[in-house]
């Protein structure tokens, strides 16, 4: 008698550990979800007031509802990978774009050179720093904040929210930071000669950043309708999901 006493009273134990275990591992989960679907928010909210923003954004959205698709089909990883090899098409489709609108780019480079003006002018009188230093010391300060998790969630964070989501959340991150850095090229190469920059021989570094934004829309899309699972979610439920996971 006291044998099987011992017994249940040492799985009894147990089974406390783990629900206690589950449950704290579901509150991590709930407030990081929130957090995460914050800076999803905002993102969004910056992607919609933005027209030219919107049409790229649009594209990564119909990218994710077709990942869904494939999956639901019962798609493998080949499926995937040819799928993305179509969207990489785009970028000789924007090539195409932008060179056969040279009027565009002329204009856009007349308000980029007028504003460079501006800026320069201000930066000579001692109004404003250096505007290369300032890009970059701006660049390299938003960068490291995403790395930090401090205006992203942090890859440990991410982790408490499964592999899958773990994995969108970090390539979202790196295609982010790349994106960054590739307008920062461009801008740079813009500044170091100004008068002779061209956005017509720059239309292979344009196509790029098009196709990171593409890249970030998607997961962004992705990432905002996958996080209700966690947000929508009793804590019970969470407990429970959790402590079977474990079994």
């Amino acid at each position: 008698m006291n044998l099987w006493q011992g017994i249940v009273g040492i799985f009894t134990a147990v089974l406390l550990i783990c629900f206690r275990n589950a449950y704290v591992t579901a509150q991590k989960q709930k407030l990081i979800a929130i957090r995460l679907r914050s800076y999803l928010l905002y993102w969004n909210g910056l992607i919609l007031d933005n027209d030219g923003m919107f049409d790229i954004f649009y594209l990564g959205v119909e990218w994710s509802e077709e990942i869904r698709k494939t999956i639901k089909k019962g798609g493998d990883a080949k499926d995937l990978v040819k799928l993305k090899k179509e969207k990489k098409k785009l970028i000789d489709e924007i090539e195409k774009i932008i060179k056969s609108k040279p009027n565009k780019i002329k204009s856009v480079r007349e308000i980029f050179s007028k504003d460079l003006d501006k800026v320069l002018s201000l930066s000579k009188n001692g109004l404003l720093p250096n505007p290369v230093e300032m890009i970059l010391e701006l660049s390299e300060k938003n960068e490291q904040k995403l790395l930090d998790g401090k205006t992203f969630i942090s890859d440990e964070d991410a982790s408490y929210l499964g592999i899958y989501l773990a994995q969108i959340c970090v390539e979202l991150k790196m295609n982010l930071i790349l994106m960054i850095n590739q307008c920062v090229d461009l801008i740079l190469n813009f500044l170091s000669d100004p008068e002779n920059f061209d956005l017509e021989d720059s239309t292979m570094d344009l196509s790029k950043i098009l196709w990171q934004a593409i890249l970030v829309s998607r997961d962004i899309y992705t990432l905002t309708n996958r996080i209700n699972i966690y947000t929508k979610e009793s804590l019970p439920n969470l407990t429970l999901k959790n402590m079977w996971s474990r079994l």
